[in-house]
């Protein structure tokens, strides 16, 4: 298998600009394929309805942008959970009718939830933490935090970030889910990545949040989400730089998670956050910006290696 390319950080502007422009033409050529890609995935694999009697609900942003790689996420998320699990796209507004079509046509009977919407429920439920409206209304990422325990069902509920790829069962997340492993649990990134470091949040907030908690795939219990100590943190001078940072909500779920009773761990390693591991020892791969291109070049051809990942008519 090729090794999966690395996005590169210049010294300087000069190594900047040629770089780029011989970046730009290979990325160009890439482009066609991995959309030819996203489709063959899409026309091969099969298409599961949606089962709402799931005690947990499933959640994900998405944008006009990440479409297709959000609905081959989804798809490959039950593939390998060999059901239609009860997932709700939460629209960043970009979204519009013939969006909704296209996600229904390969996952019929999700829930889409279009920004129109959200709003009117959020204003709705939210009358009481004027803090959180005007951080949602402000930080698309808000929605990560505040409409996913909004719209979650059950007592677990789980957030799968677009990029990320289900490559296997993942036997661990399922007991999680269910609360066969009972703790909070997130994918491990390669750093920390708050909007404070955990020592700055330590001096005025006095707990240290867990480190390289990644908001892109986690596990959490609903109450742990808990709005009053959301509005009352969004008051604290501590963040009031902060309020519009699109970390914010990577911060706030982590340090709920911290302080919850329940108790807080990583997701085990073969979901962390890893550019180079071997995608036969993963259960899942998250395609952050740096590897964005390896979602189709990598993550969707080795889905559609039939050793790995069996299609069915």
């Amino acid at each position: 298998m090729r090794r999966l390319k690395v996005k590169r950080y210049y010294k300087n502007v000069y190594e900047k600009i040629s770089g780029n422009l011989r970046e730009l033409t290979i990325e160009k050529l890439e482009l066609k394929n991995r959309k030819k890609i996203r489709h063959e995935f899409l026309e091969k694999t099969k298409k599961f309805t949606i089962n709402n009697e799931h005690p947990f609900s499933v959640h994900m942003l998405l944008c006009k942008r990440d479409l297709e790689m959000a609905v081959c996420s989804a798809m490959a998320f039950n593939k390998v959970m060999e059901d239609g699990m009860r997932f709700y796209f939460h629209d960043d507004g970009s979204l519009d009718i013939n969006d909704t079509k296209f996600i229904q046509k390969h996952l019929p009977g999700i829930k889409v939830i279009l920004r129109k919407e959200a709003d009117e429920k959020a204003e709705k439920e939210l009358k009481a933490y004027p803090n959180i409206l005007e951080y949602r209304k402000n930080q698309i990422m808000a929605l990560k935090l505040i409409d996913v325990r909004l719209w979650g069902q059950g007592d677990r509920i789980c957030y799968v970030d677009s990029d990320v790829l289900f490559l296997k069962k993942p036997t661990f997340f399922i007991d999680a889910l269910s609360g066969k492993n009972p703790k909070n649990y997130f994918n491990k990134d390669i750093e920390t990545v708050y909007v404070q470091t955990p020592e700055e949040i330590e001096s005025f907030m006095h707990f240290k949040p867990l480190e390289k908690c990644n908001a892109g795939l986690w596990v959490m219990h609903k109450q742990d989400i808990n709005f009053n100590i959301i509005e009352e943190w969004l008051g604290n001078p501590g963040f009031e730089k902060n309020l519009k940072r699109y970390t914010l909500d990577q911060t706030f779920i982590s340090m709920l998670a911290t302080i919850s009773t329940h108790g807080v761990d990583y997701l085990p390693k073969e979901y962390d956050v890893n550019f180079y591991r071997q995608m036969t020892k993963s259960a899942s791969k998250h395609y952050v910006g740096a590897i964005r291109n390896g979602y189709e070049l990598e993550g969707l051809n080795f889905l559609l290696n039939k050793k790995y990942f069996e299609f069915k008519d």
